[in-house]
């Protein structure tokens, strides 16, 4: 198995991954995942079976939050459990976090991820993420950027402008100054 999309109950209950650890931990094979609107108790159980994962193969990841959106430190705990695997896509959908520095801890965990998407929720019981206003001025979040070797691609969205599949290349060096490449 190399791909797998779990998506999460609506009535908020989560059931035991017990039985998923028991025989196989699907964790060491996948190569994509994706974890769909499951509420923060829910999240819990699949980041205790990555942990427990030997030899973590994904490469892409997609966290699309429940109808409580993906607290902090979700945020740190999915990261933390991620840390081995050679992630090159990352999509974070529900984020109640969003301030610059969230990219610098992303940055120092998956350096060398080359697509992300990050969509913000500003209200704790939004229940999808759609344009609103970020945190911080665009500008500022140009320099948590840094951290990363080879992101092409990151997909935002807020109410000013569409951030989806921007070039960061083509956004840091267009805040220096540089004139868009044709």
């Amino acid at each position: 198995m190399r791909f797998l999309s779990l998506l999460g109950p609506s009535a908020g209950e989560m059931a035991s991954t017990t039985h998923i650890r028991a025989k196989l931990n699907p964790f060491n094979l996948l190569e994509r995942l994706i974890l769909e609107r499951f509420d923060p108790p829910g999240l819990s159980p699949f980041i205790q079976c990555i942990q427990e994962a030997k030899h973590l193969q994904l490469m892409h990841v997609w966290v699309k939050a429940g109808r409580y959106g993906l607290y902090p430190f979700q945020i740190h705990q999915t990261l933390n459990a991620l840390s081995s695997a050679p992630l090159q896509v990352l999509t974070l959908d529900g984020s109640h976090k969003a301030e610059p520095d969230v990219f610098d801890e992303i940055a120092q965990v998956f350096p060398n991820l080359q697509a992300l998407t990050l969509l913000y929720r500003t209200r704790r019981r939004q229940r999808e993420s759609r344009p609103d206003v970020w945190p911080n001025p665009s500008w500022e979040y140009s320099p948590h950027f840094r951290g990363f070797h080879r992101l092409e691609f990151f997909g935002g969205i807020s109410t000013l402008r569409c951030w989806k599949c921007l070039s960061v290349e083509h956004s840091i060096l267009s805040r220096m100054g540089f004139p868009k490449a044709s």
